[in-house]
């Protein structure tokens, strides 16, 4: 509901640090961790990659879409959405929940390709999890990514993007738990 009507990556960005200042500051919390999926795995690196800091001791992502233009335009976006977008007009896209999306939204993921940018001295601190039946975030796409920037990379065996199968979902939550050492 504290979305704004247009995505943005700034606002994403904003969101993210006022986020992780606000656990930062609470008491008795002396480090913050980060789990995200997804979109927010990709913001996650984004975000690393913009600022000079990790707020973060630990990154667990599961399925990050490290390729976010190439994800949204080809497995998120509708037939319908393209051809809104094409047109200049704004297209409610997603799954469960729909977020506005302008075609300077798109311009800006397609600028913002954290999939060339160097991790490697983040690689120790971060944890990619990844469904190998991902529908919408492809494994082959994230693995080279993981191998490229030495991070530590779990398939998790007939996963799909949403991990609906409560025995895949209890897996990734307790290879997560062991890497932030809470197992």
């Amino acid at each position: 509901d504290d979305v704004r009507r247009r995505m943005s990556l700034r606002d994403c960005d904003a969101y993210l640090r006022v986020a992780s200042e606000y656990a930062s500051a609470l008491p008795g919390v002396e480090k913050i961790y980060m789990y995200a999926t997804s979109f927010g795995g990709y913001l996650t690196l984004k975000y690393l990659a913009d600022h000079s800091e990790n707020p973060f001791e630990k990154i667990a992502l599961r399925c990050p879409a490290v390729n976010m233009y190439d994800v949204f335009t080809a497995n998120v976006m509708t037939e319908e959405n393209r051809e809104l977008i094409a047109a200049g007009k704004e297209a409610s896209v997603g799954f469960d929940r729909k977020i506005r999306v302008s075609p300077s939204f798109l311009e800006e993921l397609r600028e913002a390709d954290i999939s060339r940018i160097n991790f490697i001295d983040f690689a120790d601190d971060i944890l990619i999890l990844h469904g190998t039946k991902d529908e919408i975030v492809t494994i082959e796409g994230v693995e080279k990514f993981s191998d490229d920037n030495v991070i530590e990379f779990m398939p998790i065996r007939d996963a799909d993007h949403r991990f609906i199968d409560p025995g895949k979902m209890k897996e990734a939550i307790l290879r997560v738990a062991e890497f932030f050492d809470m197992a």
